[in-house]
């Protein structure tokens, strides 16, 4: 049974690990639309209180969409975007809930 149970341990880990690349992919386009349309929109508009209400009610079954989380993401995105070649790819590797705290200590918040 030891042999099974490392089978199934190995699978979990490399789900979750695919997973985590994922929502990281899905953060980094989040992310850039948000800098690019909030820059056409200007500061003041509401955009991004508006997007978490609008995605917090499209897909409720959800987690991150909230106005912190939101701007947090964007943080983060403008944090990696210096060098946007390699990024993506690198960063997918860590977990949000190490990236943010990279992000927040790097800018002093």
């Amino acid at each position: 049974f030891g042999e099974l149970k490392d089978r199934i341990a190995r699978a979990r880990q490399k789900a979750s690990l695919a997973l985590n690349a994922s929502l990281m992919e899905l953060y980094w386009q989040l992310g850039m639309d948000m800098v690019k349309k909030e820059r056409r929109a200007g500061w003041g508009t509401g955009f991004i209180d508006r997007l978490s209400r609008d995605l917090s009610r499209e897909f409720p079954d959800m987690r991150g969409f909230s106005r912190r989380n939101l701007y947090a993401i964007r943080q983060w995105y403008l944090f990696y975007a210096v060098d946007s070649a390699i990024v993506p790819q690198a960063v997918a590797q860590i977990p949000w809930g190490h990236n943010r705290p990279i992000v927040s200590e790097e800018n002093g918040a």
